[in-house]
């Protein structure tokens, strides 16, 4: 019957692969048999002569046209397996075997003389300048690398377990000659080599190419031509980032070269399977496939292997690689890992690596399975393009953009993939996946529910007190009121500084996550949008507010409330994102600045300087006031305007932070701030002890009188303290917005301010001294993080108290351990400085071991010029 046929007098079901018509006997062509046939072979199966009923299926449909057993295409041999190969002298070419001809011998030697050619310009450009290439040449770099690695991909999609369309079925057949593919390598098929040779050949030819990186940056170093000659090149580092480069743009291509003798697809019945890029070897581990097997696995721990080991190793090393003396060079060597994307997506190199292992990995592990070999595929270049698109880790914002577009795009070939080709895959996988992605929407849908419907009945807020205020009047202010919170209690302070990660969860953090709202009202609070989005916020979930009254804040009138568009910036555009109306803004500060909210009116005149401050602080906690201690003695004085409370606050701040440096590293010391004091002048605060001034510069300070004279008496009672040989320092410190002073202004308004003072000439001298030493920043409205940075710097002015002096005498007569810069009070070991200090009259000259508070590196510089008295040499050693 149709179907069958018959052996010995029994019925059989025909072999998958071929056609059994009426009448199909074994034993036909072998005795004459009437009204009888042979079992026919299916278009792309072909059988062997000596096993004529046991089918191989071709890995295209044109090798074999099928008919009689052991029938191939024209030019392939019939005696291999599956048609697998074509003839002596014949090589394949767009699925043909097209005649070998002499012109192939030259275009192998033009291959690898490209190649050579490609390996040569890989290491000049991989170790030129990073400093010297500009933006542009930066994304056309990059590009090419992401480009290339997409294209690899397309190799990869070459080996899957279906045929593909035309004309992508050409593409991907061009595009495995980049992937070493043994059946697309023209030009050796003059040699008459086997597959297993071809492929010993590309695995030997990779590690061969490597040493034209050495010889490239040996002549570099070499060159006999001055003008090219790179007499400072590092050989071992430029090797290592030219062959770190080559590998990262090849990785896919070495990958799967080596992976090739493990992508098998299966044959009908017991026929085994058949390795996809040499069909005529069998992965049964005879001796041929068992050779490719070895050479590839070598290949594997010679080449991809290490790579591979080395840029995890290097990535997980590299936050303690940045810690590091020796970090520059450490990271010019790893830098084809590391430069292309911003500092922070340091890792993204490893991600790139990890994202074309299991790409490769797929048609290895999963084979025959068409549908499922798409599907895992689908997963991975999804799960990877979220990851790009959620870190857009490229340097260049553009690369962000195309690597994503890439992504989408091998995605829709994926997708179409199935409908064009007309794939058959096993169904239960892929329902039992599908049923799982369903489930896992819903269970993952289902919690994220649950977890906002938490949040929303917490009723613990996050922070005790939140401070809205607006950065450009007060950001100081609301610093030191902070501090001083935090130091008298335990309460948590929300200040967008320190505590804003995410600005669009700003009104949510107000609505679910703070106890007390306290709006610190200055001239321009409620006419900042984004203000008056927090005071909207509270007023919505019935916070508990208070209000802070600044001698500045004027409340708006009716009229201005009635026409908030104009009264308050940019209020559409910034809050109609966010559903808040005009109307609400105007019901929240109408009920803000209600009699019945509890005000704290704040006047110089009851409390003036940094105490009012500290008051401020106590009267949110419903402290009682304390009145401030008088000073007689003081290590560091601290001046600033008088009528700036932005500088006033900035001072209380800064000297809550050096007394607890003085006290953690000199055994103790007191602060003046001198805006405390009603005399600011010269006679007022005795100066005999003190060790330093810091005199804080703000917007006002150039028209501040007092300010300017009191800075003109610090710069003379230094002059004395130089004349004595006792250790004196001012250090000028500039607040954001501060305009240096011009030579004009030095002729013209310092004159104008100065008036009938008599020693105008003097104070002009003076006052030019002070601002020669390099001012410190103090960025008020940065995190507590910064600031503290800052003020370490500060104090590292400071000359040494007696604590610090005995601890550098003890260790010039114990050690030579020098200073170790720390972080977090611990001494850093590993690096070594000298610190040498000359004055007038006297030479301080010390190696310390001690913990000293972490300075920033560009603070080295800076302490060069102490004074013009003084002279700081402070020099690194390994």
């Amino acid at each position: 019957a149709n179907g069958n046929y018959s052996t010995g007098g029994i019925c059989l079901t025909c072999p998958e692969g071929m056609v059994c018509s009426f009448g199909s006997h074994e034993d036909y062509g072998t005795r004459p048999v009437i009204a009888m046939a042979f079992p026919a072979v299916k278009v792309g199966y072909m059988t062997k002569m000596e096993n004529r009923l046991l089918p191989y299926r071709c890995l295209l449909e044109d090798w074999c046209p099928g008919g009689d057993p052991a029938t191939c295409a024209l030019n392939r041999d019939s005696e291999k397996v599956a048609c697998g190969r074509c003839l002596d002298g014949y090589y394949l070419s767009e699925g043909m075997c097209s005649p070998c001809e002499k012109s192939l011998s030259f275009t192998l030697v033009v291959t690898i003389i490209l190649g050579v050619a490609l390996v040569i310009a890989s290491t000049l450009l991989a170790n030129a300048g990073t400093h010297m290439r500009s933006q542009s040449n930066l994304i056309v770099l990059t590009m090419t690398s992401v480009l290339f690695t997409s294209f690899q991909a397309l190799t990869v999609f070459d080996n899957l377990s279906f045929e593909w369309f035309e004309p992508v079925k050409s593409i991907l057949e061009s595009a495995g000659e980049i992937s070493l593919n043994v059946q697309v390598v023209k030009g050796v098929c003059m040699m008459h080599l086997d597959s297993v040779t071809k492929f010993t050949l590309l695995q030997v030819a990779l590690p061969v190419s490597m040493p034209w990186c050495f010889v490239v940056v040996l002549v570099k170093k070499h060159c006999p031509i001055p003008q090219l000659q790179r007499s400072h090149t590092d050989v071992g580092t430029e090797v290592t980032t030219a062959i770190g480069s080559l590998m990262g743009m090849f990785f896919i291509s070495i990958l799967m070269s080596c992976l090739a003798p493990f992508v098998c697809y299966t044959h009908p019945g017991t026929a085994g399977s058949s390795v996809r890029t040499a069909s005529e070897i069998l992965c049964t581990w005879d001796e041929n496939h068992l050779q490719m097997a070895i050479t590839a696995i070598i290949s594997l721990l010679v080449v991809p292997l290490p790579f591979f080991v080395n840029a995890c190793y290097v990535t997980y090393q590299y936050s303690k690689t940045m810690a590091l003396e020796a970090r520059g060079k450490i990271l010019h060597k790893y830098r084809f890992l590391f430069f292309r994307f911003h500092p922070q997506a340091y890792y993204y190199g490893l991600a790139l690596v990890v994202r074309s292992l299991c790409i490769c990995l797929v048609p290895v592990i999963i084979r025959d399975d068409a549908g499922m070999q798409i599907f895992i595929l689908s997963i991975i270049i999804i799960c990877f393009a979220e990851f790009q698109s959620f870190l857009q880790p490229w340097r260049a914002a553009v690369c962000n953009y195309v690597d994503a577009f890439l992504g989408v795009m091998l995605l829709a070939l994926l997708v179409c993939a199935p409908m064009a080709a007309g794939i058959k895959t096993d169904r239960k996988p892929l329902q039992l996946l599908g049923f799982s992605s369903l489930v896992g929407m819903m269970v993952v849908g289902t919690c994220a529910l649950l977890i906002g419907v938490l949040k929303f009945f917490r009723c613990t807020p996050h922070y005790d007190i939140f401070l809205c205020h607006h950065k450009e009047h007060a950001a100081a202010q609301v610093r030191y009121i902070k501090t001083c919170v935090t130091n008298i209690s335990k309460n948590n302070v929300f200040i967008d500084s320190d505590n804003l990660i995410n600005l669009d969860r700003l009104f949510d953090t107000v609505k679910n996550h703070v106890g007390v709202f306290v709006a610190y009202l200055t001239s321009s609070t409620l006419q900042r949008a984004w203000c008056c989005g927090e005071v909207v916020s509270a007023h919505a979930v019935k916070l508990k507010v208070k209000a802070v009254y600044t001698p500045s804040f004027v409340p708006p009138t009716v009229e201005q409330l009635g026409a908030l568009d104009t009264y308050v910036r940019h209020l559409d555009d910034t809050l109609s994102h966010y559903g808040i109306s005009s109307v609400a803004v105007r019901t929240a500060l109408e009920a803000l600045l209600h009699p019945a909210v509890p005000r704290i009116l704040v006047s110089s005149a009851s409390h003036g300087g940094t105490s009012r401050f500290v008051w401020i602080a106590r009267t949110l906690l419903n402290r009682g006031d304390t009145s401030s201690k008088s000073v007689a003695a003081f290590d560091v004085a601290i001046s600033s305007p008088a009528d700036d409370d932005e500088g006033i606050a900035a001072a209380g701040y800064m000297a809550m932070k050096i007394r607890l440096l003085l006290a953690e590293f000199d055994g103790g010391g007191e602060v003046l701030c001198l805006c405390d004091h009603e005399d600011e002048k010269c006679g007022g605060p005795d100066y005999e002890q003190a060790r330093a001034v810091v005199v804080i510069f703000s917007q006002a300070s150039m028209k501040n009188t007092n300010q300017l004279q009191s800075v003109v008496s610090v710069m003379q009672i230094g002059e004395v303290h130089a004349r004595n040989g006792t250790p004196f320092a001012v250090i000028p410190v500039h607040l954001p917005g501060l305009a240096f002073p011009t030579p004009q202004y030095f002729e013209e308004d310092f004159v104008a301010l100065w008036d009938a003072r008599p020693g105008l000439e003097n104070a002009r001298e003076m006052l030019q001294n002070c601002f020669k030493a390099i001012s410190v920043p103090l960025e008020i409205s940065g995190s507590d993080t910064v600031l503290s940075a800052q003020v370490s710097s500060i104090f590292h002015r400071i000359p040494p108290g007696e604590a610090r002096r005995n601890l550098a005498g003890e260790a010039v007569a114990g050690s030579n351990t020098s200073i170790s810069p720390v972080k977090g009070g611990k001494s850093v070991k590993g690096r070594s400085s000298t610190v040498s200090s000359t004055s007038t009259g006297t030479t301080r000259t010390g190696t310390v071991s001690a913990s000293i508070p972490p300075m920033p590196a560009q603070d080295i510089v800076e302490d060069i010029l102490l004074s013009p008295d003084e002279k700081l040499v402070f020099g690194l050693s390994v």
